[in-house]
């Protein structure tokens, strides 16, 4: 079972509307990536936890960009069991953003972070330190970065196919059972 959700609309005065392939023009504002605003992701975690054929003990979520922040954020505050993390903006931005590096001591699912090394919207020294504080803490972690890559490689066409394949195989490895995760790769 999957669930999308279209994040938000419109933007903040402060923080720029993150960009996504999924219209949606009735959302919420945009207000920054903080944990006030993944109330809104957390709704729709308790819609999906009762849909028809849904397992509401394994949840897992994907997040692109500040999409990924929030899923972080999540994952560091309430029960998911697995998260994709393409792109996310570990540190704040701006004063508005809860950074998830700050959070990683808490995250309590394993992650498989996907990024490309020519990102220009998040450098990819931003996710190499998300990638040593996993260690420092124990966290059970994988990580592929793609070379040349730009942001969002889960979307961009010259990764999408391989980004989106292994994003499936982990989250069918970390939801099909409760098994013991796998540390960093």
């Amino acid at each position: 079972l999957a669930v999308a959700g279209c994040w938000f609309s419109g933007s903040g005065e402060k923080s720029p509307a993150p960009p996504t392939p999924i219209s949606c023009p009735n959302g919420p504002a945009f207000r920054g990536s903080s944990l006030t605003s993944i109330t809104y992701v957390k709704a729709l975690i308790s819609v999906a936890r009762v849909l028809p054929g849904a397992n509401s003990q394994r949840v897992g979520l994907i997040g692109v960009s500040r999409g990924a922040s929030a899923a972080l954020l999540v994952a560091s505050t309430d029960g998911v069991q697995a998260v994709v993390s393409d792109s996310a903006p570990y540190i704040a931005g701006t004063r508005f953003d809860t950074a998830p590096l700050g959070l990683v001591q808490s995250l309590a699912a394993p992650v498989l972070m996907l990024h490309g090394t020519a990102d220009q919207t998040v450098r990819v020294e931003v996710a190499r330190e998300y990638e040593h504080a996993l260690r420092q803490w124990n966290k059970p972690f994988e990580v592929h970065y793609y070379e040349g890559a730009p942001h969002a490689v889960t979307i961009y066409s010259g990764t999408r196919a391989d980004a989106r394949r292994r994003a499936i195989g982990f989250l069918t490895k970390h939801l099909a059972s409760a098994g013991p995760s796998s540390k960093g790769s």
